[in-house]
């Protein structure tokens, strides 16, 4: 995994995270907010890899969010880890959180957690995130200027005017630029990952952990797209043992997270169009020529290049 010396462009941010995580004190959290295509989650992770940290990540784009995010956050912030190591939590796009009681359920699991919280967020300061704010340090990241892009693109071999006008449509989004880049393989992916939901959701337990042997995406970014359809495909009762099931398998890994996840396919769910994750909805990458409008394939080279 890319290490700290891959972000030359953060060496205050990095720095920041680096002080709070060793003279962290229960109570606080550490939310770091900016516009999309800034690295904040990518930020995080590699603060876990460069610590040597258990990294507990969790995502809080999703209606149910908060229960969810209480039962396994929660959870996992307060007991210690399996392998012996120290944890970092990140709870990922906290702003997504529906309104309600989120904000203080979250700043609960902060308060008492044994381990250093950091929260990302594209808009920090809503009314619904108070009670999060009140109790986290805040750093901003900026958004990268059309000539920092730019030159990014030129020195990975695009020519300058193509670089350009990814840079301006890109808008300080570094990743979009990224998959600006990438190729043209949106519709390929589109498909083996939604034949895979199907097979999760409408096939059994058997065929459906078949289908997951080989999946399109990894597994963080499959629980992801599962999440994002889940509402979609069930209600009431059958919807509540959908998340119940997931967050499991988010917590599992591994071969147990596949058991958890073919058993989708026992529930009763409605015939539903798959939607992509709320993080590569979009509009402005939908824009960029030649896009493949997908996060996951462009991880490796984002977080090389300059954040």
């Amino acid at each position: 995994m890319p290490g700290f010396k891959d972000f030359s462009g953060r060496k205050e941010t990095i720095s920041s995270m680096l002080r709070f995580v060793q003279g962290w004190r229960k109570g606080k959290g550490f939310l770091i907010y900016g516009p999309s295509g800034t690295g904040k989650s990518s930020l995080v992770r590699t603060l876990a890899y460069e610590t040597g940290r258990e990294l507990i990540e969790c995502t809080a784009a999703d209606s149910r969010a908060a229960e969810m995010l209480e039962k396994t956050i929660g959870s996992a912030s307060k007991q210690k880890s399996l392998v012996g190591k120290d944890k970092i939590i990140l709870v990922d796009e906290v702003d997504a959180l529906a309104a309600g009681e989120g904000g203080a359920i979250i700043a609960k699991i902060i308060k008492t957690s044994s381990y250093p919280v950091f929260l990302t967020a594209n808009k920090p300061f809503l009314p619904k995130l108070s009670q999060i704010r009140e109790c986290c340090n805040l750093l901003e990241v900026r958004g990268l200027s059309k000539a920092e892009i730019e030159k990014e693109l030129i020195g990975k071999g695009i020519d300058k005017g193509r670089a350009g006008e990814i840079a301006a449509a890109a808008a300080g989004d570094y990743r979009a630029a990224l998959l600006g880049i990438e190729g043209t393989d949106g519709k390929d992916l589109e498909k083996t990952v939604f034949e895979l939901l199907g097979a999760v959701f409408y096939s059994n337990p058997k065929d459906a952990k078949a289908a997951l042997e080989n999946p399109a995406v990894d597994g963080g970014e499959l629980i992801r797209w599962i999440e994002e359809n889940l509402p979609s495909v069930y209600s009431g009762k059958e919807l509540e043992k959908a998340f119940d099931l997931l967050s499991k398998a988010d917590l599992a890994k591994g071969k147990r997270a596949k058991i958890y996840l073919s058993l989708l396919s026992s529930l009763k769910g409605k015939k539903s169009f798959f939607k992509y994750p709320k993080w590569i909805q979009k509009p402005d990458v939908e824009n960029l020529p030649h896009c493949s409008a997908r996060k996951s394939a462009v991880e490796k080279s984002f977080i090389k290049g300059k954040l």
